[in-house]
């Protein structure tokens, strides 16, 4: 096992490929900067202790991933684990670069992403399942979440005309789920069944005017009712809709295509 603890500004620069079946752990009380290079065959990786981590390239585990503290993005980052075990951002992440979490695991955001510095894109693979507590994802690039998705909180999803895809089921866990109006041109493309959409209060989906690109919910949505579609807005359902309020309290202003039937949960 190797440790360390450290105070302010720690700076650890790996710039070749490193490879060892061992366990990683940083407990450092300031702010500390992970130039990783391409690090591979690692066991497990856990950064704590107080301050931020400013984070760039590869890294590669056989077991887990915890980052407790505030993450910022120093480039592009790829983070795998190939045992397919958790990979877990316990707060925020930040920063104007690429971030793909690769693990048919569970990957975990806690905290907001991308709420200061938006990130470039945010790509998971497909295989897993992926929990978003933070509440918002920013990106000015493409989201692609190919996991099947668990929202932990009402969740607003940005981008700047790029599209986002939910690649399988979305569960709302009974929040709601917004798409911000700068989301332009991009679609956003829900692929699994949507299920539990919808706190009861507010909209439980809002897609905001100056949204212009599709919104497809190409399987089945079941939830509440206050479906909100601001004035411009496109929104297609492909399979039923089934909200416990039935058709009422819907604010449907821009064109909305239902191929499917839409009816009342019966409880």
């Amino acid at each position: 096992r190797r440790g360390h603890s450290a105070g302010a500004g720690y700076l650890l620069v790996f710039t070749a490929t490193v490879r060892g079946a061992i366990n990683v752990a940083r407990a450092m009380s300031g702010d500390i900067t992970l130039a990783l290079g391409n690090i591979v065959s690692i066991v497990n990786f856990t950064k704590n202790g107080g301050g931020g981590t400013t984070v760039s390239g590869t890294l590669t585990t056989s077991g887990t991933q915890t980052w407790t503290n505030p993450v910022t993005l120093g480039a592009d980052t790829t983070l795998t684990s190939s045992g397919n075990l958790a990979i877990t951002l316990s707060s925020t992440v930040n920063g104007g670069f690429d971030l793909a979490v690769n693990t048919t695991g569970l990957t975990t955001f806690g905290g907001a992403v991308g709420g200061l510095a938006q990130l470039a894109s945010l790509t998971t693979n497909a295989g897993g399942t992926m929990a978003l507590n933070g509440g918002a994802v920013t990106t000015s690039g493409a989201q692609t979440y190919n996991d099947a998705v668990t929202a932990g909180a009402d969740l607003t999803l940005t981008t700047t005309n790029a599209n986002i895809l939910f690649g399988s089921t979305y569960a709302g866990g009974n929040h709601n789920l917004s798409v911000a109006a700068s989301v332009g041109s991009g679609t956003v493309s829900f692929t699994g069944a949507v299920t539990a959409l919808g706190s009861g209060t507010g909209a439980s989906i809002a897609v905001t005017s100056g949204q212009t690109g599709l919104v497809r919910f190409q399987n089945t949505l079941t939830g509440t009712n206050g479906h909100e579609f601001g004035d411009g807005t496109n929104v297609r359902f492909d399979g039923d809709v089934t909200l416990a309020g039935g058709d009422t309290d819907n604010s449907l202003l821009g064109d909305t295509t239902l191929d499917g039937q839409i009816g009342r949960a019966h409880v």
